[in-house]
């Protein structure tokens, strides 16, 4: 029931619309999409973590030191909390449908899985 609680406040949170100078930065000055954008400036204003998995919007995220996360992260969590059998599986069913996943982060999920068992 928390969990459930804490998604609704930050769902809330994200359906507000993010205005500042930052997001104007962000969007103009450094080239990340909308999206991302107002990920990082609702991300700041609020400090809870973010969900990002675009590199240089990560990398932006981690110079302004917020706490990211990206989608592998969700998987790797999700199969810790049994919502899903094997985040190996899943990430790689999201490359076969075209989300870039690299060689090198399937193999680091499956040696953490076998390290894991």
């Amino acid at each position: 029931m928390r969990t459930m609680r804490a998604f609704a406040i930050i769902f809330q949170e994200a359906t507000k619309t993010v205005e500042s100078t930052l997001l104007k930065l962000l969007e103009s000055d450094l080239n990340l999409g909308k999206g991302e954008s107002e990920v990082i400036a609702l991300g700041r204003e609020t400090g809870i973590r973010i969900i990002i998995d675009d590199l240089k919007a990560r990398k932006v995220a981690a110079t302004l030191e917020l706490s990211v996360t990206g989608t592998i992260g969700i998987l790797l969590k999700a199969e810790k909390a049994g919502l899903i059998n094997s985040a190996h599986a899943k990430a790689r069913e999201l490359r076969d449908k075209g989300f870039y996943v690299s060689d090198q982060l399937l193999d680091d999920i499956d040696k953490r899985n076998i390290s894991t068992k």
